[in-house]
């Protein structure tokens, strides 16, 4: 079977020839369709970025403010500590702070160290709110204990 020449079309010389063009295609669309479920299936990763934070905690026990991130999805927080410094220790929660005054949405993770990672369930009310991480040294000191660490709101 031959086709005759016309301005815009494939020229085909046999019918096996019109034959494997098809099966290209469907193999191509057949390709594409199987690409798209698979990326659809990979589920997306909900984390953001981290934060990193240092300074020096409040003496007497004071809460400071260490870092802030947006809770894009009411999931799990965390913060990660480098160091902590000599051999005392912090606690830690998490505040929503687009209340006033600001409220606490967290539990209280104690006795954090170098090489903690603590993880926190925040209440639902925060979602979509600027949440901030606050920490203290565990035990009552006249001296100022630096830290340094990293957060991220939704992990």
């Amino acid at each position: 079977m031959v086709f005759r020449k016309s301005p815009g079309l494939i020229k085909f010389k046999n019918e096996n020839e019109v034959i494997g063009m098809k099966s290209k295609v469907k193999g191509l669309v057949l390709a594409s369709a199987i690409a798209a479920m698979t990326v659809s299936a990979v589920p997306a990763f909900a984390g953001t970025d981290w934060i990193p934070f240092s300074g020096k905690l409040p003496i007497l026990q004071s809460w400071g403010k260490l870092s802030t991130d947006t809770n894009d999805n009411s999931s799990l927080a965390e913060a990660e500590i480098s160091y902590v410094g000599s051999d005392y220790k912090m606690n830690l929660r998490v505040y929503d702070i687009d209340v006033s005054p600001a409220k606490q949405v967290s539990g209280t993770y104690t006795d954090a160290d170098d090489g903690t990672t603590a993880k926190f369930n925040l209440d639902a009310s925060s979602e979509g709110h600027k949440v901030e991480l606050r920490g203290q040294t565990a035990n009552w000191t006249i001296v100022q204990v630096e830290y340094s660490g990293k957060f991220r709101a939704d992990s």
